[in-house]
């Protein structure tokens, strides 16, 4: 390979190395905060199983294929609303009625839907544009009209009155499939690095 093939080629190399260092690190920093979702998931199943006395039957691999294809489409309608700056359809993306709790660290800690909604409501009316890049999206089926999501990726933000910001965030979202379709009734967001 010749000097002038191998620094074309730098480019690619320097993002595919990013990207590997951003998996590396945000796995190492999100351990605890995974576990400590997946013991607060586990807890909630717990709690909803409890209050059933309904068996809940195993989902085909069609059903799952179906669920995690709604819920992306559904994150993706999330993610569009904050590129947008369009907070009422943010809202939308969350239950009122079946919301547990919201964990934004260190912004927010285990707020109630209207505290939740009166917080963010605020970063919308102070952000100028955002941008959404993700690394990976995960979803996983708990049962019919349940689902987990797990998220990373790069926030930038441009503020009215402060300075442009990149962060590296990790996040999982507890989704609910209600009447008008699915939407987030517990959300675990993590801010690790400023990048900028």
């Amino acid at each position: 390979m010749t000097v002038c093939q191998l620094q074309a080629q730098m480019p690619i190399l320097q993002q595919r190395a990013t990207i590997e260092t951003l998996k590396i690190f945000i796995m190492r920093k999100t351990i605890s905060n995974i576990l400590s979702f997946m013991l607060s998931t586990v807890l909630l199943l717990i709690l909803f199983s409890s209050c059933s006395n309904k068996t809940i039957p195993a989902l085909t691999a069609a059903q799952k294929t179906t669920i995690e294809e709604e819920v992306k489409a559904q994150h993706d309608v999330f993610v569009s609303a904050i590129t947008r700056n369009n907070y009422e359809d943010w809202v939308d993306c969350y239950s009122k009625d079946n919301f547990i709790s919201a964990f934004a660290y260190p912004v927010v800690d285990g707020y109630d839907y209207d505290k939740w909604i009166r917080e963010v409501k605020g970063g919308f009316s102070q952000r100028i544009k955002h941008k959404t890049d993700l690394l990976d999206i995960t979803v996983t089926p708990l049962s019919p009209d349940l689902a987990v999501s797990t998220q990373f990726g790069t926030w930038q933000n441009w503020w009215k009155d402060s300075p442009y910001a990149k962060t590296i965030f990790h996040a999982s979202f507890l989704w609910k499939k209600e009447i008008d379709g699915w939407k987030i009734i517990h959300v675990n967001e993590t801010r690790f690095l400023n990048l900028d």
